[in-house]
């Protein structure tokens, strides 16, 4: 008999747990594509799915009905919490899950919900369930991660209040939440993405503008404002607002910083210059010194003023918070480590640490695999490696039976013109996968079989709308052909004016080119600087001295990026000797000092290149990757 106490308590709590009901409610409108995948992220786990359909004039109740919903049509009356609480007036579950009709669980994360709905059914201390929500764009990718509730009790006093963006509150006292962290209960929202977020701004701003007109407009609807204005691209109002807002003093639990965030964004976007939009995040860094956002802000305005080394250290600085980060306010890093990281490493390239460089590539991919620029970076360092050897490396990274994978590979070979790598990857895409894109045009292009890739290149071109990267290979796959500049045939199909540029290059005559061809110009030197004879490649540069705009510095970029530093110092002693003659290249002499000491400095010539950004100095050169480019110079130099 001593057991039977203990015993039947247990029993007690048991049958308790088991018998908690849970109702999924969700208002809708016109959401046939979204309310399946939202209904089916927690149906499982739900005793009632309520729908209340505001208005639909699509099948979005015949879906819902289709997957089990009770749906019931209400009026629509301009106020969110009204229909809300409609159907939480319906609600007969001991709690509920209410998320919009645009937000939907994790794979398997509703599982997690019921079991953290058991864990403190019995405390009456919480009201609700706090937990992570990835507001995302429609290919998945995070824009930044919230806090909301969208798990709470089914209780007459927690309702919901204010007509736009509606928030959960207990009537009688305030409301207590148990937070749960994103690895087990995570929402996904896409009504902000890109696509949409235009549209639903405009929405928003029509209804806080009422709100403000009646006078029912609390101090917190300014950020909202502030939100709305910012996707609507009106800096000024935005910055206004969150103004507003910061002034207010009002607090919004995991949403303080986001004036701030929307002030430095819309700054940044309305063009303000970098040295005072610094002296506003410094200032930001003050009132938020553990959230990593503003040194990642403080480090990519440091980036944009070339300011390396000072950039690294806010990068450094925004790595080692991010890593310990639990606080509930947004973490813009979070979801922009994979650019941290490729920005530590470019910075580890410019200084010719090629080592730490690589190594921050690949910890770039590894958290977004398809992020060209990090790719195109590691892929430059190891490009005179042996094939063997880059395959073992992005077979480390991809996997080669993932169909995305494979694709992307054979998309940034493509561009990046490996013919043995890219031949490797296409075989893999054709034979696995059954893929005959343009990959094969690509393939033909990169191993120097450029009639052959003209012609399937032209058979896309003509067939569609081409974008820039179709034009300029197209073109490029064009001026290549062996016979091309004898024979001018393969004209036929080009729209308007890549058949100018062609008979431009074709039948030049010396005279001046328009400055509508130099981004032409420039992305066909792109796709041929790689493969191109010499012959044929010294043949199109000649052509950049004949332009109205000079291009000289841009192609000087173009052969540093694809790591031709020889050629780039041969080029600026070109236009340094033509310069002294009187030819206008449209460059300073100190910008050519500049680039000489560069393409010396990556070229490991320390002491040529000390020479040069020294006569850089000297001849007036002020941008700040000087200052740096002759700091690293001289601890190499100190190192000899």
């Amino acid at each position: 008999m001593g057991y039977c106490f203990p015993l039947t308590i247990f029993l007690i709590f048991k049958f308790e747990v088991n018998c908690v009901k849970i109702s999924g409610c969700v208002i809708a409108k016109n959401e046939e594509k979204n309310i399946a995948r939202c209904i089916n992220s927690y149906k499982d786990i739900v005793d009632e799915v309520i729908v209340v359909d505001t208005g639909s004039s699509d099948r979005t109740a015949e879906i819902a009905q289709n997957l089990g919903a009770k749906v019931y049509h209400y009026e629509w009356q301009n106020d969110f919490a009204k229909a809300k609480n409609f159907a939480l007036s319906l609600a007969k579950g001991d709690w509920i899950i209410f998320l919009d009709a645009d937000e939907f669980f994790a794979e398997g994360h509703c599982y997690n919900v019921k079991k953290y709905i058991k864990l403190i059914h019995r405390n009456k201390r919480f009201d609700g369930i706090g937990c992570r929500m990835a507001n995302i764009q429609e290919n998945g990718e995070i824009i930044n991660y919230i806090v909301q509730i969208r798990i709470f009790r089914n209780h007459p006093d927690i309702r919901y209040k204010n007509s736009i963006h509606e928030c959960i509150y207990k009537e009688t006292s305030r409301l207590n939440v148990f937070f749960v962290e994103k690895d087990d209960i995570l929402i996904y929202h896409t009504g902000y993405s890109s696509s949409i977020g235009m549209a639903k701004a405009e929405r928003n701003l029509k209804l806080l503008l009422e709100c403000e007109e009646k006078g029912d407009f609390p101090p917190y609807f300014n950020v909202y404002m502030s939100d709305s204005y910012f996707m609507m691209k009106d800096w000024d109002k935005a910055i206004v607002y969150a103004q507003k807002h910061i002034d207010s003093g009002v607090s919004m639990f995991g949403y303080n910083i986001k004036p701030y965030m929307n002030i430095i964004e819309a700054m940044l976007n309305r063009g303000d210059d970098l040295e005072v939009v610094i002296d506003k995040i410094k200032e930001f860094i003050k009132k938020f010194p553990d959230n990593p956002t503003f040194y990642m802000y403080m480090a990519d305005a440091l980036f944009s003023l070339k300011r390396y080394t000072e950039a690294f250290e806010f990068y450094k600085k925004a790595v080692e918070l991010n890593a310990s980060y639990r606080g509930f306010e947004i973490n813009l890093a979070a979801t922009n480590v994979y650019n941290i990281y490729y920005k530590m490493g470019y910075i580890y390239y410019l200084v010719n640490d090629y080592e730490n460089a690589f190594s921050y590539f690949v910890e770039s991919l590894k958290n977004k695999k398809h992020f060209f620029p990090a790719f195109m970076h590691l892929y430059m360092l190891v490009k005179y490696n042996a094939v063997h050897e880059k395959v073992a490396l992005f077979n480390s990274i991809y996997d080669i039976q993932n169909e995305e994978d494979i694709s992307f590979l054979t998309k940034a070979l493509s561009i990046l013109k490996d013919k043995e790598l890219l031949t490797y990857y296409e075989g893999i895409w054709i034979k696995k996968y059954n893929q005959k894109d343009l990959t094969i045009a690509y393939t033909l292009f990169s191993n120097g079989l450029y009639q052959r890739a003209f012609m399937k290149f032209m058979e896309v071109y003509k067939a569609c709308s081409p974008d820039d990267e179709l034009r300029s290979i197209t073109l490029a796959a064009c001026i290549l052909c062996s016979d091309a500049y004898s024979f001018r045939d393969n004209l036929d199909g080009f729209n308007v004016q890549d058949r100018e540029f062609l008979e431009l290059i074709f039948n030049f005559n010396d005279d001046k080119i328009p400055e509508k061809f130099n981004s032409i110009y420039l992305n066909v030197l792109r796709h041929i600087i790689n493969v191109a004879d010499d012959e044929l490649l010294n043949k199109y540069l000649v052509l950049a001295q004949f332009f109205e705009k000079a291009v000289w510095k841009d192609i000087l970029s173009i052969m540093i990026d694809n790591r031709m530093f020889a050629s780039g110092l041969a080029l600026c002693d070109y236009l340094y000797n033509i310069k002294s003659q009187g030819t206008d290249v449209q460059m300073e002499e100190s910008e050519l000092m500049f680039y000489m000491g560069l393409c010396y400095f990556k070229m490991e010539k320390y002491s040529e290149a000390k020479e040069m950004f020294s006569l850089a100095k000297d001849k007036g050169y002020r941008d700040n990757d000087l200052k740096d480019f002759m700091l690293w110079t001289n601890l190499y130099l100190r190192k000899m």
